[in-house]
């Protein structure tokens, strides 16, 4: 998984939660959030302020000495209202030296083991377990353009 699309919808609209660099253009979405505030204990949290008060926090836990990372979005204040957290991964299968392109060989369908998730996008290339309280709706995607500025060091 090298990253992930967010965006949380409340009653005043669609907020992004995250944002991508492409080729020849601007990160997008170009959103004012602000940054509520930044801790780095007991790990990365990041609490964001939406243009309409909402305020969300993104914790980013990784276990030492292993391939596993947790990402979780969560409401600090509940009593903000209800929301809904759209979460789509960015799966390529590759090493963190190459570039990815779009081919007929990936494989989006994943295998569904009660509540996790296991995608094996192609063979020989370990595969990523997804773990989630949420729902999954299956609408693979190709995402073009990237700009991967540190991959091209």
């Amino acid at each position: 998984m090298n990253g992930a699309d967010a965006t949380l919808e409340t009653a005043a609209g669609v907020w992004p939660l995250s944002w991508q660099s492409y080729v020849g253009g601007s990160p997008a979405p170009e959103v004012p959030l602000f940054l509520g505030s930044y801790t780095n204990e007991p790990w990365p949290t990041w609490v964001l302020g939406l243009p309409d008060g909402t305020r969300v926090a993104l914790d980013i836990v990784a276990r030492h000495g292993q391939a596993q990372v947790l990402l979780r979005w969560r409401l600090p204040n509940p009593e903000q209202g209800g929301a809904l957290l759209r979460v789509r991964p960015f799966l390529s299968g590759r090493d963190y030296h190459s570039l990815h392109h779009e081919n007929s060989a990936f494989r989006f369908d994943p295998e569904v083991r009660g509540e996790r998730l296991y995608f094996r996008p192609y063979d020989g290339v370990p595969g990523i377990e997804v773990a989630s309280n949420g729902g999954y709706r299956h609408e693979p995607r190709w995402y073009r353009r990237f700009h991967c500025a540190a991959s091209r060091r």
